[in-house]
């Protein structure tokens, strides 16, 4: 293995660089174990001194390189990944919520409605005010996404940079590392969806009321509504789902997650990947579940399993999204361009079978 970029841009910072003989990755000299894999490091075994020593079971073919943390550098990014987390939870699941309530109020008692008179006023507004009601809903997307960048971006730029810098300089392993993730999280994806139908196929013999309930996922609903509401909501969901998401939930989801621990493990993987399925189906039922008592209590819960089906296609994506940052020693940019590119192909997709029906 000759110099690589990382080596030398470690290099040029001072010191020795240490190989890992678990995983190939380099570390800086003053490290004690893996900035990867977490393993202990030996010294007199992996120092460089103008080439690296080959040592037995390493292998770095198919996967990029990315240049270690020394252990101040490590806590620091930590700190920046555990803001992250929380400014996006509680952007996600309280400011947006706040800012919601308050605009539809103020739009509300501008139209003399009286809300106490109304069960169910997302239903409300959708039918008598579908023009503000599609574009609300697209709006506040659009801003929750944006807000949320403007802040982790910058939060977690030198991140961006190392993972930009390594792939410019490994654009073959990344392109590869790119295309086999693809091909991995369209596998996934058409192995839960299969699972689902023949899950749902065998529900619907049993229990009829299944036959009442669209096998969509809450989540992908609201996109396929907004999707043909209207050009603004379109342009908003093609920006959110292609560039937005993306970027966001790999940086949230993958990037600082896994920044969490030295040691990058398996666990992780499943654990993000839990959380990243979690936030796709909760809301649907947290909205089923306060809307029982009118859709009564048999739909309810056919409702809820659908969604719990569903949520098995989103966590099983989040585990391949997972697994291709984790054996593309965590270059945020390879699970970026996966994503987005499934989104895209995705929306795509969707917009074109509308318009052949």
């Amino acid at each position: 293995m000759v110099f690589s970029y990382q080596m030398w841009y470690n290099y040029a910072k001072g010191g020795l660089h240490m190989q890992c003989k678990y995983c190939g990755h380099l570390n800086d000299d003053n490290n004690k174990f893996c900035g990867f894999c977490g393993q202990p490091l030996e010294t007199n075994e992996q120092t460089i001194t103008g080439e690296v020593i080959s040592t037995e079971n390493v292998s770095t073919e198919n996967v990029i390189e990315t240049t270690t943390f020394s252990e101040p550098e490590f806590i620091h990014t930590r700190k920046l990944s555990i803001i992250s987390i929380i400014i996006y939870f509680v952007v996600f699941y309280v400011l947006t919520s706040v800012i919601s309530s308050t605009i539809v109020g103020i739009f509300c008692a501008m139209r003399g409605i009286d809300t106490s008179q109304i069960d169910d006023l997302s239903v409300y507004l959708q039918q008598y005010y579908p023009r503000f009601y599609y574009n609300f809903l697209a709006g506040m997307n659009l801003f929750t996404y944006l807000s949320l960048i403007a802040v982790v971006v910058p939060l977690l730029r030198n991140c961006l940079k190392t993972d930009f810098r390594t792939s410019l300089s490994k654009k073959g392993k990344f392109w590869k590392a790119f295309g086999i993730g693809l091909a991995v999280l369209y596998g996934v994806s058409v192995a839960s969806s299969t699972f689902i139908n023949i899950v749902l196929m065998i529900l619907k013999l049993i229990f009829p009321v299944f036959k009442e309930i669209s096998s969509t996922s809450g989540n992908q609903s609201s996109i396929n509504e907004l999707l043909f509401s209207g050009p603004f909501p379109l342009i908003v969901i093609l920006l959110m789902t292609i560039v937005c998401a993306p970027i966001l939930e790999e940086l949230i989801f993958r990037k600082s997650f896994f920044n969490l621990t030295r040691r990058k493990t398996a666990k992780m993987v499943v654990i993000s990947g839990a959380i990243f399925g979690s936030i796709h189906t909760v809301s649907s039922l947290i909205s089923i579940i306060a809307s029982m008592s009118e859709i009564g209590l048999e739909v309810g819960m056919a409702s809820i399993v659908v969604e719990l089906l569903n949520f098995v296609s989103y966590f099983a994506s989040g585990i391949a999204l997972g697994a291709i940052y984790y054996k593309a020693k965590c270059n945020i940019w390879v699970t970026i361009s996966v994503h987005s590119v499934y989104n895209a192909i995705g929306i795509i997709g969707t917009l074109l079978l509308q318009f052949l029906m």
